[in-house]
């Protein structure tokens, strides 16, 4: 079985070979900064490619059940693997070039506040990722912040509905348009979804069981009273 799906490896633009009077021009003509980002573009890659290798081997020793909290940045689940591409996580994987394991094998995956960081093209390959990974019996649950919420409170109580507005560093924030911005585009939002959507995009993936339930309640145990965020509104699971 393949690793990691073909759609999810990384593909680095390329310079053509040139003489280095053609590689000046190109430079001219592209611009240093395309150049850099070029550069920059192989180091991540390499970087990636270590991380991975690493990766590989840490998850084929994993007992089962193998619960994976996706994106965990700085609030870890005890008695998960957390994944994320720096630490304190304990596998370091960057998640948008797909996860070093054999398909079929994780019986859980968590994720909070990470699908709406990524574009929908990034997030449709990676929700495929997650199911090639599932186990036959597996669930991801997902918590992310609603848009249909989003548009309600804007055309409503806004002031009041979300905890981070009363934050010191948004008291900039005096008008629902001003609000509504914020949540779509700052801490680098790219793509926020409402359930509908959400759904759609992970049938489409190849889920067959979706159903969204309330902040912090799960049929299954291992997924109750994970998230840690107010702001989770949309909370989701799909089987397979």
């Amino acid at each position: 079985m393949n690793e990691t799906s073909p759609d999810l490896r990384l593909r680095v633009p390329q310079l053509p070979k040139r003489t280095a009077g053609e590689l000046a021009t190109t430079i001219a003509k592209r611009g240093t900064a395309t150049v850099a980002a070029i550069a920059s573009t192989g180091i991540s890659a390499a970087r990636g490619q270590i991380m991975r290798s690493a990766a590989r081997r840490q998850f084929r020793e994993l007992p089962r059940p193998v619960r994976l909290c996706l994106g965990s940045g700085h609030a870890p689940i005890p008695d998960w693997v957390n994944v994320d591409f720096e630490p304190p996580a304990d596998i370091l994987v960057d998640l948008r070039y797909g996860l070093p394991i054999e398909a079929g094998t994780v019986d859980a995956i968590y994720s909070e506040h990470l699908v709406e960081h990524l574009t929908l093209d990034a997030a449709q390959r990676m929700f495929a990722e997650w199911r090639r990974v599932l186990a036959p019996k597996g669930v991801v649950r997902i918590a992310t912040p609603d848009l249909e919420r989003l548009i309600t409170d804007y055309r409503g109580d806004w002031r009041t509905r979300h905890d981070w507005i009363n934050w010191p560093e948004y008291a900039h924030i005096d008008t629902p348009v001003r609000m509504i911005n914020v949540a779509m585009r700052d801490w680098g939002h790219q793509y926020l979804y409402d359930f509908e959507e959400l759904a759609l995009r992970l049938r489409e993936a190849g889920f067959g069981d979706v159903r969204r339930l309330p902040l912090g309640e799960s049929d299954d145990p291992a997924l109750r009273d994970l998230e840690t965020r107010a702001d989770s509104s949309l909370v989701v699971e799909a089987r397979s």
